[in-house]
């Protein structure tokens, strides 16, 4: 594990770095150590003296001289880079005895250092008004070893301290960027475990991965007996939960301060024989074996092939969300999957040989990198609607008809009565889809324009010859598109099952900014083949497709025909319209601004969570079903509805059920044994016959081996699956809710046999549990009893997050706005706002800090925009 910090004291940081544990001071080893070319550079070698790391944090150098200060001279003493080894290592090594552990961890961390020194030393440089960022590879470093938790428990971590400087090839002191740290720091904690585990395995040990990012422990020591000697882990956890956080939804920032809250004063006097034999007594309460298995090394040949595999699963797994991916990530994902057979070395020369084949693409920095094949499907896509301009012989209106908007007397006037209503952009839209000989065309509309109305328009004058059916990315959005006068069905369902087309069908593809390049490009070839003819209708501006590629946006680019709706009819209070119109065209802080009566700043999440659900709940149920609550994650979604629940009176009160919770992984992360879990259910969604699967058939995962994962079917049967072989399943953890009579709830998934699509709500109107049968009213009218004993596909329907929320229309939006959030950005924000006719209220935890954090731009590349460059990306 590496955490960062920065030093800001140094009265504080010098009395804490100073005082290392004991234990590195028996056996020879220097409880500190001066490391870096800088360091040799001023002299400094061997054990680190106070008096000089006290006067380096401060700024002054070795010879008296002060270091250079910018701005108004207030610095930055130093960044720590805490490199904290496995549990288990701890364990072997300072209650197991193998002192050779204690090696491996620093050599990790002086390989891990020696990359940083290399490639992330760097400062700034202004001339002539231009300021760039310059390499110096070269740091002043003070390494401080501990072997103590603050609870006393075993734990080796290295406090490497970077003081704020380095040196210029003119031998001038400037003060050291530290955003390229904090830019790679996930690299740089996967340098570090892949080093040591490496080196673990050259001493006989086998290691065994605990998490996707690489993460480990040792093979022979398990979870139970790592947890028994984790006081602090389990303390830090607590303080997180106490503040509606965990581990994967906090910020760097809220970690600190979680683990500062927690931080119990070192005690000085520990009598370290004393602590060795309770920790020894300890062990052998738990049986804890500590002799290692001798593993063989790996030939050269198995080490190229790993590291080949490595890259194949990292380049897979990024691509298919990303058309361009930043080198660095590569490496990442590469030495995280796989950690205990390759180190970075290995990884870079793999990553070099690609490139110079042509495997993969590099931009002219080296610093992104796309696929060849990604970039010929765009360049066939924008082909395919090149091709089709004029293409058409005819089209759905014709001519002779006279100009169906022009309002003058036509033939067929009286059969297209056409409302009066339309605004401009509706008609232009609607005669652009009717008139055109381009095989396809598209209309770009913001948020609340009316494309439904203008789409019933189109339907309403198709004629006798044409017929029409409509494509969304989901079941949602499909039956939304069926109140336009369509047919309708999802894109997957169609490219799975297929429709007869021919050259009087025009496909209506809804909601084409979430289309992916993958989904676009098989859907226009199979237009393109039968002769028919497509309206792409969307938003740039709003939420973009999951996996890679923004064909939409490519088409427009490229000069496909396109008519934008730009008059706003959703809102009806004009402030709010504006500021809508202001966030679709990207003047976040001008859309706040009309807004700001209506922000709450709540700095505490859980008091921030009760406030939405207060606000919420005080209203009359009637006037509840019209608002719409929605955040940017799943962890404030989570607590949102159990908070209201709480306020509805309505916890307590129900029955508990067990309830999937969807895991969205990759194609590649499916094929990975490491991706699952004790408990995780198996979704299959092929016939697998071999294990006694059918389509739709669950099975619970029980034990989890490389590459052969044990499964206990219904029938109680186990069977074993090779992920790699059947790769088409869906993955569900298995989570516990509490339903009480009166909950409202959604479904998280599709049953077309109960017509049931994804997102659909319902209230629970009875629960029967003699008969373990649960009765829910569909929104829709109809009524379903769902068993008890199954676990279900739904949860509570009080919150939403952003991207479920998009195609939705209310009265009023409630919005968890944390600006620490990843997920805040610019088109969460635009479409949580579009989504209220009359009002929007923003509960955020900074009102000074939400412009900018809703001004973060929502960036999803082509590949064919590898050449454009980036700012501040470095090379890795």
């Amino acid at each position: 594990m590496l955490t960062l910090a920065k030093v800001t004291s140094a009265e504080s940081a010098a009395s804490y770095y100073e005082g290392s544990d004991d234990y590195y001071g028996e056996g020879g080893r220097a409880p500190s150590e001066w490391w870096g070319t800088g360091a040799t550079t001023l002299g400094l070698e061997g054990v680190v003296d106070a008096k000089a790391f006290k006067a380096l944090l401060e700024g002054a150098l070795p010879d008296g001289e002060a270091m250079h200060r910018g701005g108004d001279g207030v610095r930055t003493a130093g960044l720590d880079l805490t490199f904290s080894a496995p549990k288990s290592v701890s364990m072997q090594a300072l209650i197991g005895g193998d002192e050779r552990l204690l090696d491996a961890h620093q050599e990790a961390v002086s390989a891990t250092l020696r990359y940083v020194q290399d490639n992330l030393a760097v400062y700034r440089s202004t001339q002539e008004g231009e300021t760039a960022t310059v390499h110096s590879k070269n740091l002043v470093v003070a390494r401080f070893e501990h072997d103590l938790s603050r609870d006393a428990d075993p734990q080796v971590h290295t406090h490497s301290v970077l003081l704020n400087m380095t040196q210029r090839s003119d031998g001038q002191w400037r003060a050291l960027d530290g955003r390229p740290l904090y830019e790679h720091q996930k690299l740089l904690g996967a340098v570090y475990r892949a080093e040591l585990a490496r080196g673990l395995q050259l001493f006989g040990y086998r290691v065994r991965r605990t998490h996707q990012d690489g993460r480990f422990e040792l093979a022979h020591i398990s979870d139970h007996h790592v947890a028994a000697f984790s006081t602090r882990s389990r303390a830090i956890d607590a303080a997180l939960a106490a503040r509606g956080k965990d581990r994967a939804s906090a910020s760097a920032g809220e970690r600190e301060i979680a683990g500062l809250s927690t931080r119990r004063s070192k005690d000085r006097s520990i009598d370290r024989v004393a602590l060795r034999e309770v920790w020894l007594a300890k062990a052998v309460e738990l049986g804890i074996d500590w002799g290692a298995t001798q593993p063989p090394l790996l030939p050269q040949a198995d080490l190229v092939a790993a590291a080949r595999n490595a890259v194949d699963y990292a380049v897979a797994h990024l691509t298919e969300r990303s058309a361009i991916v930043q080198r660095v990530a590569i490496a990442h994902v590469a030495l995280a999957h796989g950690t205990g057979t390759v180190v970075l070395d290995d990884v870079q020369l793999n990553i070099d040989q690609r490139l110079s084949s042509g495997e993969l693409l590099a931009s002219a920095d080296g610093r992104r990198i796309t696929t060849p094949e990604a970039q010929a499907a765009e360049r066939e896509l924008l082909a395919i609607e090149a091709r089709g301009r004029s293409a058409l012989t005819r089209a759905i209106w014709q001519p002779t008809q006279g100009d169906l908007f022009a309002g003058g007397p036509t033939t067929l006037a009286p059969l297209l009565a056409l409302p009066e209503s339309l605004t401009e952009g509706q008609r232009r839209a609607a005669e652009l889809i009717l008139a055109t000989h381009s095989r396809i065309v598209g209309v770009q509309g913001l948020a609340g324009t009316g494309k439904t109305s203008m789409l019933r328009t189109v339907s309403d004058n198709l004629g006798s010859e044409f017929r029409a059916f409509g494509l969304a990315p989901s079941a949602a959005a499909a039956r939304e598109l069926e109140k336009s006068g369509f047919q309708a069905m999802t894109i997957a369902g169609f490219l799975a099952k297929g429709r007869p087309l021919n050259d009087q069908t025009l496909v209506v593809v809804d909601e084409a900014g979430m289309v992916s390049l993958r989904d676009m490009h098989a859907l226009l070839s199979t237009i393109e083949q039968a002769g028919s003819r497509a309206v792409l209708v969307g938003d740039t501006g709003q939420l973009k497709a999951v996996e890679a590629g923004v064909p939409f946006r490519q088409l427009q680019e490229q000069g496909m025909a396109t008519v934008r709706m730009t008059d706003i009819l959703r809102q009806q209070n004009e402030k709010l319209r504006a500021a809508v119109v202001d966030a679709a065209e990207g003047r976040v802080e001008a859309s706040l601004e009309k807004l700001a009566a209506t922000v709450a700043e709540v700095p505490h999440a859980t008091e921030r969570y009760q406030r939405i659900a207060r606000d919420y709940a005080r209203h009359l149920p009637e006037d509840r079903a019209k608002i719409l609550v929605v955040a940017g994650t799943n962890r404030a979604r989570r607590s949102i509805n159990e908070m209201v629940r709480q306020r509805l009176g309505l916890a307590s009160t129900g029955v508990i059920v067990s309830v999937m919770e969807s895991q969205d992984l990759t194609r590649a992360q499916l094929q990975s044994s490491l991706s699952y879990s004790p408990g995780n259910i198996i979704e299959a969604l092929r016939h697998y016959d071999s294990i006694g699967l059918r389509r739709g058939d669950t099975a619970q995962v029980v034990e989890v081996e490389p590459g052969c994962i044990t499964l206990r079917r219904a029938s109680g049967d186990l069977v074993q699956w090779r992920p790699t072989a059947m790769p088409h399943v869906a993955v569900h953890s298995l989570e516990e809710r509490e339903i009480a009579v009166g909950d409202r709830l959604r479904f998280t998934a599709n049953d077309y046999r109960r017509g049931i699509v994804n997102g659909q709500a319902g209230i629970v109107e009875a629960i029967d549990e003699s008969a373990r049968e649960l009765t829910v009213r569909v929104d829709a009218g109809s009524t379903l009893k769902l068993s008890l004993d199954q676990p279900l596909k739904l949860d509570h329907a009080y919150c939403t997050t952003v991207h479920a929320a998009q195609g939705q229309t209310c009265d009023r939006v409630l919005v968890e706005a944390d600006v620490t959030s990843a997920m805040a950005n610019h088109s969460l924000y635009y479409v949580a706002i579009s989504r209220a006719r009359h009002g929007v209220t923003i509960y955020t935890d900074d009102r000074e800090l939400l412009p900018q954090a809703m001004s973060r731009l929502d960036v999803k590349h082509a590949a064919l925009d590898l050449e454009r460059t980036s700012r501040r990306a470095l090379a890795l």
